[in-house]
């Protein structure tokens, strides 16, 4: 199974509080790819989430009112390689990431204007958190849609 279909059915949490999944404020109804709109050799996962009014009804209205809007998922990898250098890392492979990849480091775009990302290998997605901060610029929610005026 393609890594972004894994999302799937999975919950959705409020800063990635998801050690316990009946603590879930909804699900994630689907998973597909999109191009990014800089670049379209590359895409990004887009989800179609679902916050469910009577687990969280504080966190479902900043949502509606659009006060809330950036997520951040969660999924667990076996290793990943870096886009620029290439140097893999893993358990059993290497332990020390690249300069570009360091853990705290935002990955981004270099001065050249390459594109910095890891490459995830065996990756399972687990769930999908609306955040006050996500890690990067694209992953702010767009599209919001209450089911109670369609």
């Amino acid at each position: 199974m393609q890594m972004y279909k894994t999302f799937k059915g999975k919950g959705t949490f409020e800063e990635h509080a998801n050690s316990n999944i009946k603590e879930a404020k909804g699900l994630i109804l689907e998973s597909f790819l999109r191009p990014v709109p800089f670049n379209t050799k590359y895409y990004k996962i887009v989800l179609l989430l679902a916050y469910d009014r009577t687990k969280d009804p504080v966190l479902a209205d900043r949502i509606l009112r659009r006060l809330t809007n950036a997520y951040s998922v969660g999924f667990h990898y076996s290793s990943y390689s870096c886009s620029i250098c290439n140097t893999r890392v893993g358990r059993g492979i290497n332990l020390s990431p690249c300069p570009h990849t360091q853990l705290g480091r935002p990955t981004y775009k270099q001065q050249d204007g390459r594109l910095v990302y890891r490459k995830c290998e065996n990756g399972q997605g687990f769930e999908c958190s609306s955040v006050n901060t996500p890690a990067f610029v694209s992953a702010i929610g767009t599209h919001i849609y209450d089911v109670r005026s369609l």
